[in-house]
Protein backbone atom coordinates (compact mmCIF):
# COMPACT_ATOMS: atom_id res chain seq x y z
CA UNK A 1 0.00 0.00 0.00
CA UNK A 2 1.13 3.54 -0.71
CA UNK A 3 2.65 5.30 2.32
CA UNK A 4 0.13 8.16 2.04
CA UNK A 5 -2.71 5.71 2.58
CA UNK A 6 -1.10 3.85 5.46
CA UNK A 7 -3.29 4.11 8.59
CA UNK A 8 -5.18 7.02 7.01
CA UNK A 9 -8.26 5.37 5.55
CA UNK A 10 -9.05 2.52 7.88
CA UNK A 11 -11.67 -0.08 7.06
CA UNK A 12 -14.86 0.52 9.08
CA UNK A 13 -15.69 -2.11 11.68
CA UNK A 14 -19.04 -2.87 10.04
CA UNK A 15 -17.49 -3.32 6.54
CA UNK A 16 -14.73 -5.83 7.10
CA UNK A 17 -15.52 -7.67 3.88
CA UNK A 18 -14.31 -4.82 1.66
CA UNK A 19 -10.80 -5.65 2.78
CA UNK A 20 -9.04 -8.12 0.42
CA UNK A 21 -8.90 -11.64 1.87
CA UNK A 22 -5.61 -13.37 2.49
CA UNK A 23 -4.61 -16.40 0.44
CA UNK A 24 -4.91 -19.63 2.43
CA UNK A 25 -1.51 -21.11 3.35
CA UNK A 26 -2.65 -24.58 2.19
CA UNK A 27 -3.34 -23.20 -1.29
CA UNK A 28 -0.25 -21.00 -1.34
CA UNK A 29 1.99 -24.01 -0.69
CA UNK A 30 0.65 -25.75 -3.82
CA UNK A 31 1.24 -22.80 -6.20
CA UNK A 32 4.34 -21.96 -8.16
CA UNK A 33 6.10 -18.61 -7.82
CA UNK A 34 4.48 -16.97 -10.87
CA UNK A 35 0.99 -17.90 -9.69
CA UNK A 36 1.70 -16.53 -6.21
CA UNK A 37 2.98 -13.24 -7.66
CA UNK A 38 -0.10 -12.88 -9.85
CA UNK A 39 -2.39 -13.38 -6.88
CA UNK A 40 -0.34 -10.92 -4.83
CA UNK A 41 -0.67 -8.29 -7.58
CA UNK A 42 -4.46 -8.57 -7.65
CA UNK A 43 -4.54 -8.46 -3.84
CA UNK A 44 -2.54 -5.21 -3.87
CA UNK A 45 -5.05 -3.70 -6.29
CA UNK A 46 -7.83 -4.75 -3.93
CA UNK A 47 -6.09 -3.00 -1.06
CA UNK A 48 -6.12 0.26 -3.03
CA UNK A 49 -9.79 -0.24 -3.86
CA UNK A 50 -10.63 -0.83 -0.21
CA UNK A 51 -8.84 2.43 0.68
CA UNK A 52 -10.91 4.27 -1.93
CA UNK A 53 -14.10 2.75 -0.50
CA UNK A 54 -13.08 3.76 3.02
CA UNK A 55 -12.38 7.31 1.82
CA UNK A 56 -15.77 7.53 0.09
CA UNK A 57 -17.45 6.14 3.20
CA UNK A 58 -15.92 8.94 5.27
CA UNK A 59 -17.11 11.59 2.76
CA UNK A 60 -20.64 10.17 2.69
CA UNK A 61 -20.75 10.13 6.50
CA UNK A 62 -19.73 13.81 6.62
CA UNK A 63 -22.46 14.78 4.17
CA UNK A 64 -25.13 12.83 6.03
CA UNK A 65 -24.11 14.32 9.39
CA UNK A 66 -24.12 17.92 8.14
CA UNK A 67 -27.13 20.23 8.31
CA UNK A 68 -26.90 21.19 4.66
CA UNK A 69 -27.16 18.00 2.61
CA UNK A 70 -26.49 17.94 -1.11
CA UNK A 71 -28.56 15.09 -2.64
CA UNK A 72 -26.84 15.29 -6.03
CA UNK A 73 -23.37 15.08 -4.53
CA UNK A 74 -24.49 12.29 -2.24
CA UNK A 75 -25.84 10.30 -5.20
CA UNK A 76 -22.57 10.72 -7.11
CA UNK A 77 -20.56 9.47 -4.17
CA UNK A 78 -22.88 6.49 -3.68
CA UNK A 79 -22.61 5.51 -7.36
CA UNK A 80 -18.83 5.74 -7.16
CA UNK A 81 -18.83 3.49 -4.09
CA UNK A 82 -21.01 0.93 -5.88
CA UNK A 83 -18.64 0.95 -8.87
CA UNK A 84 -15.61 0.38 -6.67
CA UNK A 85 -17.45 -2.37 -4.83
CA UNK A 86 -18.13 -4.12 -8.14
CA UNK A 87 -14.45 -3.83 -9.09
CA UNK A 88 -13.49 -5.31 -5.73
CA UNK A 89 -15.85 -8.26 -6.25
CA UNK A 90 -14.61 -8.87 -9.81
CA UNK A 91 -11.00 -9.01 -8.65
CA UNK A 92 -12.03 -11.39 -5.87
CA UNK A 93 -13.68 -13.77 -8.35
CA UNK A 94 -10.65 -13.55 -10.66
CA UNK A 95 -8.29 -14.56 -7.84
CA UNK A 96 -10.35 -17.64 -7.07
CA UNK A 97 -10.73 -18.65 -10.73
CA UNK A 98 -7.00 -18.39 -11.39
CA UNK A 99 -6.27 -20.67 -8.44
CA UNK A 100 -9.08 -23.13 -9.17
CA UNK A 101 -7.69 -23.67 -12.67
CA UNK A 102 -4.51 -25.13 -11.16
CA UNK A 103 -5.97 -27.66 -8.69
CA UNK A 104 -7.33 -31.15 -9.27
CA UNK A 105 -10.94 -31.67 -10.23
CA UNK A 106 -11.78 -33.50 -7.00
CA UNK A 107 -10.54 -30.58 -4.91
CA UNK A 108 -11.98 -28.02 -7.31
CA UNK A 109 -15.54 -29.15 -6.60
CA UNK A 110 -14.93 -28.73 -2.87
CA UNK A 111 -13.17 -25.36 -3.12
CA UNK A 112 -15.91 -23.83 -5.25
CA UNK A 113 -18.40 -24.27 -2.41
CA UNK A 114 -16.27 -22.47 0.18
CA UNK A 115 -17.37 -19.11 1.59
CA UNK A 116 -15.07 -16.09 1.57
CA UNK A 117 -14.24 -14.43 4.88
CA UNK A 118 -10.84 -13.17 6.03
CA UNK A 119 -9.32 -15.97 3.92
CA UNK A 120 -9.83 -16.39 0.19
CA UNK A 121 -11.22 -19.93 0.52
CA UNK A 122 -12.60 -19.69 4.04
CA UNK A 123 -11.04 -20.09 7.45
CA UNK A 124 -12.08 -23.75 7.74
CA UNK A 125 -10.27 -24.89 4.58
CA UNK A 126 -8.20 -27.48 6.48
CA UNK A 127 -11.35 -29.33 7.55
CA UNK A 128 -12.78 -29.14 4.04
CA UNK A 129 -9.61 -30.62 2.52
CA UNK A 130 -9.62 -33.38 5.11
CA UNK A 131 -13.23 -34.32 4.37
CA UNK A 132 -12.55 -34.15 0.62
CA UNK A 133 -9.67 -36.59 1.04
CA UNK A 134 -11.91 -39.03 2.92
CA UNK A 135 -14.61 -38.73 0.25
CA UNK A 136 -12.12 -39.43 -2.56
CA UNK A 137 -10.74 -42.44 -0.68
CA UNK A 138 -14.23 -43.87 -0.12
CA UNK A 139 -15.09 -43.35 -3.78
CA UNK A 140 -11.92 -45.13 -4.89
CA UNK A 141 -12.72 -48.11 -2.62
CA UNK A 142 -16.26 -48.34 -3.99
CA UNK A 143 -15.02 -48.25 -7.58
CA UNK A 144 -12.45 -50.95 -6.84
CA UNK A 145 -15.11 -53.18 -5.21
CA UNK A 146 -17.49 -52.75 -8.15
CA UNK A 147 -14.72 -53.54 -10.63
CA UNK A 148 -13.77 -56.71 -8.74
CA UNK A 149 -17.41 -57.83 -8.57
CA UNK A 150 -17.90 -57.38 -12.30
CA UNK A 151 -14.87 -59.56 -13.14
CA UNK A 152 -15.97 -62.52 -10.98
CA UNK A 153 -18.34 -64.88 -12.88
CA UNK A 154 -20.83 -67.22 -11.39
CA UNK A 155 -20.06 -70.97 -11.69
CA UNK A 156 -21.78 -72.67 -14.62
CA UNK A 157 -22.65 -69.41 -16.31
CA UNK A 158 -21.52 -69.10 -19.91
CA UNK A 159 -20.19 -65.63 -20.67
CA UNK A 160 -22.11 -63.69 -23.26
CA UNK A 161 -20.58 -63.55 -26.71
CA UNK A 162 -19.71 -60.11 -28.04
CA UNK A 163 -21.86 -58.62 -30.77
CA UNK A 164 -19.01 -58.82 -33.31
CA UNK A 165 -18.35 -62.53 -32.66
CA UNK A 166 -17.65 -64.57 -35.83
CA UNK A 167 -17.48 -68.40 -35.82
CA UNK A 168 -14.38 -70.09 -37.12
CA UNK A 169 -14.59 -71.34 -40.71
CA UNK A 170 -14.38 -75.12 -41.11
CA UNK A 171 -11.82 -76.26 -43.63
CA UNK A 172 -13.31 -77.97 -46.71
CA UNK A 173 -10.05 -79.66 -47.63
CA UNK A 174 -10.26 -83.44 -47.93
CA UNK A 175 -8.11 -85.64 -45.70
CA UNK A 176 -6.03 -86.61 -48.71
CA UNK A 177 -4.88 -83.04 -49.18
CA UNK A 178 -6.68 -82.38 -52.51
CA UNK A 179 -8.10 -78.87 -52.59
CA UNK A 180 -11.83 -78.71 -53.32
CA UNK A 181 -12.47 -82.40 -52.73
CA UNK A 182 -15.21 -83.36 -50.36
CA UNK A 183 -14.39 -85.35 -47.28
CA UNK A 184 -16.17 -88.70 -47.40
CA UNK A 185 -17.76 -90.21 -44.37
CA UNK A 186 -16.26 -93.66 -43.56
CA UNK A 187 -19.72 -94.93 -42.63
CA UNK A 188 -20.89 -94.38 -46.24
CA UNK A 189 -18.03 -96.38 -47.84
CA UNK A 190 -19.67 -99.89 -47.60
CA UNK A 191 -22.80 -98.48 -49.19
CA UNK A 192 -20.82 -97.10 -52.14
CA UNK A 193 -19.07 -100.47 -52.58
CA UNK A 194 -22.42 -102.27 -52.72
CA UNK A 195 -23.70 -99.86 -55.34
CA UNK A 196 -20.55 -100.35 -57.41
CA UNK A 197 -20.94 -104.15 -57.16
CA UNK A 198 -24.56 -103.97 -58.33
CA UNK A 199 -23.56 -101.87 -61.34
CA UNK A 200 -20.85 -104.33 -62.31
CA UNK A 201 -23.28 -107.25 -62.06
CA UNK A 202 -25.81 -105.59 -64.36
CA UNK A 203 -23.29 -104.81 -67.11
CA UNK A 204 -23.92 -106.66 -70.42
CA UNK A 205 -21.72 -109.53 -71.35
CA UNK A 206 -20.16 -107.79 -74.28
CA UNK A 207 -18.37 -105.59 -71.80
CA UNK A 208 -16.52 -108.68 -70.55
CA UNK A 209 -13.16 -109.36 -72.16
CA UNK A 210 -13.11 -112.36 -74.59
CA UNK A 211 -11.87 -115.63 -73.12
CA UNK A 212 -8.43 -116.81 -74.02
CA UNK A 213 -8.35 -120.11 -75.98
CA UNK A 214 -5.73 -122.64 -75.49
CA UNK A 215 -3.86 -123.92 -78.51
Amino acid sequence: MYPIFENKYLIPANCKLIKPPTLNPEIKASLIESQTKRDKGIEYKQELTSCALASLGTAITLILSSDQKNPKLLKLLMDTARTLGEIQHTDLVSRRLFILSTVKKDLKDQLQNTEIDEMLFGSNLAEILKSAKLINKSGANIRAACSLKSTVQRPGKVPNKPLNFKPLLVSRRAPGGTRGARATNPAQKPRQMRIAAQHSATKPSWHQPPPRYRR
